[in-house]
């Protein structure tokens, strides 16, 4: 019984850790969605963002990831072009969060996908404690 519990617990994780996996690879259509915020946020507050160099330097940075990114992947380096299009991506987040008329991000779902992970096994652990 003890066995098919720990197989049932190990399966779970397996699942959970997988699906953080999952989530966390990034797609180029991920990368325009972010660009379009950012875009949408600057276009609202023009001044915030022609008065800042920072955030002009994150927004050509982001379109730098995106390009590489996208160069990459036309040449089959499917890693290395979801690495650029996380940093653009993080390039077009903190020019939306620099903005004060961005609103606040969700979390990433690799995130959401760990701290599930984490309370299934607390949960098991707190159920096994006060069940004798």
């Amino acid at each position: 019984m003890q066995f098919i519990r720990a197989c049932c617990v190990a399966g779970v994780l397996l699942m959970c850790l997988s699906g953080s996996l999952w989530a966390d690879s990034v797609t180029q259509s991920m990368v325009v969605a972010e660009c379009k915020i950012a875009t949408n946020d600057m276009t609202q507050d023009w001044k915030v963002y022609e008065s800042s160099n920072v955030l002009q330097s994150d927004f050509l940075a982001g379109e730098k990831e995106d390009a590489a990114g996208l160069l990459l992947e036309w040449t089959g380096h499917k890693a290395a072009a979801q690495a650029d299009f996380k940093r653009a991506i993080k390039d077009f987040s903190l020019v939306a969060n620099g903005l004060p008329t961005s609103v606040p991000s969700v979390p990433e779902a690799g995130s959401l996908g760990m701290l599930a992970c984490s309370g299934l096994v607390l949960l098991g652990a707190m159920k096994r404690k006060f069940s004798r």
